[in-house]
């Protein structure tokens, strides 16, 4: 029932993390607030999340906006 997201930064910086649906659409915010240089982990409770194929946006001050897949199997 959990999912654990790390994502690296190369200095401090705030970060908007989303959950969206694979057309895009945002299903929940999972993180808005400053993290440090390095690597940065989060862990997702997906419990209250359908099954499916998810996208993780992760968007920062400093940087091109990271995004990973995320498949969630309840």
């Amino acid at each position: 029932n959990e999912a654990n997201i790390e994502f690296n930064l190369n200095e401090s910086s705030f970060c908007n993390l989303q959950l969206l649906n694979m057309t895009g659409q945002t299903v929940r915010s999972i993180l808005k607030e400053e993290r440090r240089a390095g690597t940065n982990k989060i862990t997702l409770n997906t419990s209250n999340i359908s099954a499916g194929t998810y996208i993780i946006k992760v968007e920062t001050d400093q940087s091109i906006p990271q995004i990973t897949k995320l498949v969630i199997s309840n």
